[in-house]
């Protein structure tokens, strides 16, 4: 059974790294739900094969309208790591005051 824990990115690290393939959830965008708790999409971050040193958030909610679609623009990643990673500061930039809505999504399994 698949388990998931959301951590807001405010009380991560800002100094943590994350890898293509990392999820996200984003809360808050305006879906027309009875519950709260169902207004959000899900992202994946993802390599941009056609600009070098980028990484983006693609929509992967299931069943969803906006599923395949890009968030924003592309995220810079800091080429003197040496590795195609962004830290939860590189993201805070992308997403400014909306960073509050954001939550690192931790899949486990029973």
């Amino acid at each position: 059974m698949k388990k998931i824990e959301l951590i807001p990115l405010n009380k991560i690290n800002y100094r943590k790294e994350f890898w293509k393939g990392t999820k996200f959830r984003r809360y808050n965008v305006g879906l027309n739900v009875k519950d709260e708790q169902d207004n959000y999409f899900d992202y994946m971050l993802v390599y941009v094969g056609w600009e070098m040193y980028s990484l983006m958030l693609v929509n992967i909610t299931e069943n969803s309208y906006d599923a395949g679609f890009v968030y924003g623009s592309v995220i810079p990643v800091d080429e003197s790591l040496d590795r195609m990673v962004v830290r939860v500061k590189d993201l805070k930039a992308v997403f400014g005051e909306e960073s509050k809505d954001w939550y690192l999504i931790k899949e486990s399994y029973e």
